[in-house]
Formats: C-alpha cells, structure tokens, sequence
C-alpha cells in the first residue's frame, strides 16, 4: 500500500479558518466514528466482515463543534494492483454520519468537503477515482452537485457515485473543494447561529 503524499496533516487543510472559526475542530478520530456507528446500526460500512489489513487505509473524520461531536465520514484508501503507473490508488467515502440534533444545518455536506479536500491533498497524484455508494437520496444530491457521476442499478438499494480523476488536475480540484469546504463552514456556522437566536 502507498503511503500518503508529503503534505500537511488534516488541520492543514483548513489551517486558515482554524482562527476564523475556532469553534470548528477536525480530526482523524476512529473513537468518535464508532461512537456515532452504533447509534445508526442499519448503515454497512466497507469494512463491515473484513480483518483489518494492511493494503486498506481506513479512517474517519470527525467533526466537533464547541467540543461536541457532530458527525464524522469515514474512508478507506486501496491500491488497484492491476493498475500501471502514479495514479493506482481509489478511494472510498464510506459513511456520513451526522448526530441528529445536526441534521439539516449542511453537516454532512462539511464532512464530505472536507474529506474530499484530504483525500486530494494526501492521495491527489496517486487517486483515480474516488467512489461512493449512497444509499440515501441526500448523499446521491450532494455528491452529484459536488461533481460526482451516478452509476444506477435497478437490482440495488444504493447508487454508485463516481468521480473518475484519471485525467483531472488533482491540484486544481483540491483548491475548489478546499474554498467550498470554507463556505460551507460558513454555511453551517450561519444557521447554528440561526437555530441558537430562533
């Protein structure tokens, strides 16, 4: 399995609105991802029946909001052996939690911004694609709006959203999702504060 690109670690990619919205803390944190898991027990992970293994890098963002856990999106990161040059590696979002009392405010599109903006930053040179599969219609509207292509199927409960990197400026991509990940903290800070003075 490749390691991550030289680059920053996950605060990095947001490290300028650390100050702006201090309120707002990212982290790679599997603790809190399986805390939000067992409360949605009928969501089936990537993961769910695998040992753990060294060719998958799984991990999961989460999102606190004045220290309280908000929501997380989980990943995992593979090689495709079959795959000659730079760009072998594809990853997938795996889940996007968001607790209820946060539902609605544009949390999980946050989560899946920002993990799109690592994703790109850690993986860029080496991704492909970058896959999803949505079981739920909001996930299918944010991704597609975010540039994703769906893949239906009519014998599935879920449909495959795809985003093919094979011949994008990865660099490029990362700047877009990097400035609509800051208006999207924007966007949720604004109506927190909405539903706090309602």
């Amino acid at each position: 399995m490749q390691t991550e690109t030289k680059g920053k670690n996950i605060r990095s990619v947001l490290t300028d609105l650390s100050s702006v919205f201090p309120e707002f803390e990212l982290s790679h944190d599997l603790v809190g991802y399986n805390l939000l898991r067992t409360r949605e027990s009928s969501l089936v992970s990537i993961m769910d029946g695998k040992p753990e293994s060294s060719e998958i890098n799984f991990n999961a963002i989460s999102l606190n909001i004045s220290g309280v856990l908000a929501g997380c999106a989980s990943y995992a990161v593979m090689n495709n052996a079959n795959k000659a040059g730079a760009r072998n590696l594809y990853a997938r979002i795996d889940l996007v939690i968001t607790k209820v009392s946060f539902r609605g405010l544009g949390t999980s599109r946050l989560l899946i911004l920002v993990l799109m903006a690592y994703l790109l930053e850690k993986f860029g040179p080496h991704l492909y694609s970058i896959s999803c599969l949505a079981a739920h219609p909001a996930i299918e509207h944010v991704l597609e709006k975010l540039g994703f292509s769906p893949e239906k199927s009519p014998d599935r409960n879920y449909t495959k959203e795809i985003l093919d990197l094979s011949a994008r400026d990865t660099g490029e991509l990362f700047d877009w999702y990097r400035k609509e990940a800051e208006n999207s903290l924007r966007l949720v800070k604004y109506h927190l504060r909405q539903q706090k003075n309602g």
